[in-house]
C-alpha cells in the first residue's frame, strides 16, 4: 500500500506555493506522506514532501523537503506552549545561525560547523511552520532509538557538540554585541513556564518506576537517587536558567539523544563507521552551560559497558574539540572555558540530565503504540496530560535495566 496521502493543509500547500513562485518557478506540483513513526516525534506533525516545479528556463526539479508543522489543536497548543517551542527553533534558523555562519566566514574558519538542516521557508504565524532540506534524501539516517550508541557514533556527536558550543564562546568575544542581542532571545522558556504540579506527578511516576528497577546492592545509588527525587524537576529548572552557567552558558541543542542526531555513510570499506551526521530539532534550544547537552546525550544515548571504558574519555575529546575549534578563532580554552570547569558542571547540572534521561529512556524503550498522543489526549487540564504519560510499557523491563546501569553510574561519578 503507497505511502502516499493526497492531504496537506491549505497553508502550508500555500507556503511552498508562495516560496518557488519567488524564485520564479511554476507548474508546482506536491506529493507528501507521514514523515515519522509515533514514538519517534512528540512536539511537530512531521510530513516528507516531494515537490515538482520548473523554472524560469523550462528544466523542471524535483525537492525533497521536510515539513514540520505545529499543531492547531488550541488546547494542545496551551497546554504544551507550542509557540514558545516553535518560535525558539525560528529563532535559531533565522538568527542564531546565519550569525554562527557569518563569524566563519568573516574569519575564514576552515574546520567549521554546519552540520545542521537547510531551511527554505519558515512560517512564525499559527500554526507555525518550518520547511527544510530532507537529509534523508542525502543519505543520512535515523538510527534506531533503543539501541545504545557506539564508540564511533558517540565520539562523532561529542566532537560536533564541541564545535556547535564553541561558536558561542568564539561570538561572545569576537563579536560581543551580538552574542548578547541573541542571548537576550534565548532564555530557558520551556519547562520554567510547564505546570510544576503536573510535572512532579510525571516524575513522581517515572520516579518510582526506578526505584524499582534498583536491587539490594545498588544502596549506595539508591540513597542518592532519593534525595535526588525529592526535588527532582525543581532543581532542572533551576540548572537549565542561563544565569546558572554565568560567563560559560552558551547556545544548547537541548534536546540531545539519538533520534535528534541524523548519522551518514560513506566509506564503503566502513559502512557500520559514520562519516558525518546532522544535528536537527531545536524546538529546546536555550542558553546554558555545555555539560546540559552532554549528561543528556551520553547518559541517554550510551550503554554502561561503552561509560565504564570510556567515559573520561567522552569529556576528554569533548573538550580536545572545544580547544581544537577555538584555537581557529584564536582563543585559550583553558581562559574560555577550562576542563577544569567542565568536569565542576557535570556534577552542577546533571539533576536537568538524569531527569531526561529518565523522560527519554521510558519513550525510547516504549513501543509505538504505547507512547502518549498527545494531540489526541484530554488536555483540559494538566491532569489529563499527565495522565497520557503514566503507562505501563511491554518493555517495562528493559527501561529498568537501562534506568537502573544509569543512577549507578552516575552515583558513582558523583553527578548525583
Amino acid at each position: 500500500m503507497s505511502k502516499l496521502i493526497t492531504e496537506i493543509r491549505p497553508q502550508t500547500r500555500e507556503i511552498i506555493e508562495k516560496h518557488l513562485e519567488g524564485l520564479s518557478y511554476s507548474e508546482i506540483e506536491i506529493d507528501v506522506e507521514k514523515g515519522s513513526a509515533k514514538g519517534d516525534n512528540y512536539l511537530g506533525i512531521i510530513t516528507k514532501a516531494t515537490v515538482k516545479a520548473k523554472s524560469k528556463e523550462g528544466v523542471k526539479r524535483t525537492f525533497h523537503w521536510i515539513i514540520k508543522n505545529a499543531s492547531d489543536n488550541e488546547e494542545f497548543r496551551l497546554l504544551m506552549h507550542i509557540k514558545n517551542l516553535f518560535t525558539r527553533e525560528i529563532y535559531i534558523y533565522q538568527s542564531v545561525f546565519p550569525e554562527f555562519f557569518k563569524l566563519q566566514d568573516e574569519l575564514n574558519i576552515k574546520d567549521r560547523f554546519e552540520n545542521v538542516p537547510h531551511v527554505h521557508t519558515i512560517f512564525d504565524g499559527v500554526p507555525e511552520t518550518i520547511i527544510m532540506e530532507d537529509l534523508k534524501e542525502q543519505g543520512y539516517v535515523m538510527l534506531n532509538r533503543r539501541k545504545p550508541l557506539d564508540y564511533d557514533h558517540c565520539m562523532m556527536a561529542l566532537k560536533e557538540y564541541a564545535k556547535f558550543h564553541a561558536l558561542s564562546f568564539a561570538l561572545k568575544h569576537k563579536r560581543p554585541g551580538v552574542f548578547k542581542q541573541l542571548s537576550d532571545n534565548l532564555h530557558e522558556n520551556f519547562f520554567s513556564v510547564m505546570g510544576v504540579e503536573g510535572m512532579n506527578i510525571n516524575m513522581a511516576n517515572l520516579n518510582d518506576k526506578v526505584f524499582k528497577a534498583m536491587k539490594p546492592e545498588d544502596e549506595e545509588a539508591l540513597d542518592k537517587f532519593k534525595k535526588y527525587s525529592e526535588n527532582a524537576f525543581g532543581m532542572a529548572v533551576d540548572q537549565i536558567q542561563a544565569e546558572s552557567a554565568g560567563e560559560y552558558a552558551v547556545v544548547t541543542h537541548g534536546d540531545s539523544w539519538v533520534n535528534n542526531i541524523l548519522y551518514k555513510y560513506d566509506d564503503k570499506s566502513q559502512p557500520e563507521v559514520p562519516t558525518s551526521l546532522s544535528i536537527i530539532d531545536f524546538q529546546m534550544s536555550r542558553l546554558g552551560s555545555p555539560a546540559l547537552d552532554l549528561i543528556y546525550f551520553i547518559f541517554t544515548c550510551t550503554s554502561k559497558e561503552l561509560r565504564d571504558s570510556h567515559l573520561q574519555e567522552m569529556l576528554q575529546v569533548y573538550h580536545k574539540s572545544l580547544t581544537d575549534f577555538l584555537r581557529q578563532f584564536s582563543l585559550d580554552t583553558e581562559k574560555v572555558y577550562p576542563y577544569s570547569i567542565l568536569q565542576d558542571h557535570m556534577r552542577q547540572f546533571s539533576a536537568y540530565g538524569l531527569m531526561m534521561t529518565i523522560m527519554v529512556t521510558h519513550l525510547m524503550m516504549s513501543e509505538g503504540d504505547e507512547t502518549p498522543d498527545l494531540e489526541n489526549a484530554d488536555l483540559t487540564d494538566h491532569a489529563g496530560f499527565e495522565s497520557s504519560f503514566i503507562y505501563e510499557s511491554k518493555n517495562e523491563a528493559l527501561f529498568g535495566e537501562r534506568i537502573r546501569d544509569v543512577v549507578i553510574d552516575m552515583a558513582a561519578q558523583n553527578y548525583i
